[in-house]
């Protein structure tokens, strides 16, 4: 039997009282965050909540604007139409990213344009995975 090796993990990211997605946090609702559920299952090792500051929350260093991290329709990928080297050795982020579904936010980097929600939970999965770069 193939064993699953699932983790519950809350995707919420909240917003600065502006409105901006700046920060992640190491927890929410009880549940480890999504970007701290996926760098640990990437690399095989607990998140130092210690790296955070205060109340376990982090800068989350945006990579770029938006569009900065590859995006593959999930389609091509189940037919088999993405090579495998463009997934092989990375962490994947499945979710949508249609403007008509609403999850797109104004982040630190994407001027006027806005980011999906899951190309923010790919650059704070990044910044996760890293150690949390950025710092007050």
């Amino acid at each position: 039997m193939n064993e699953v090796h699932a983790v519950a993990a809350n995707t919420v990211v909240r917003p600065d009282p502006g409105g901006t997605y700046r920060k992640m946090h190491y927890e929410e609702g009880g549940l480890v965050t999504f970007a701290v559920a996926t760098a640990e299952a990437a690399s095989g090792e607990e998140v130092d909540r210690g790296e955070m500051e205060g109340d376990g929350e982090a800068w989350i260093d945006y990579r770029g604007p938006p569009g900065t991290f590859l995006e593959l329709p999930y389609s091509r990928v189940m037919r088999g139409q993405v090579p495998d080297s463009a997934l092989r050795g990375k962490t994947a982020i499945v979710g949508a990213t249609a403007p008509s579904l609403q999850d797109v936010h104004a982040t630190s980097t994407s001027g006027d344009e806005l980011m999906s929600g899951p190309e923010i939970q790919a650059n704070a999965t990044w910044t996760a995975e890293h150690g949390f770069p950025l710092s007050s």
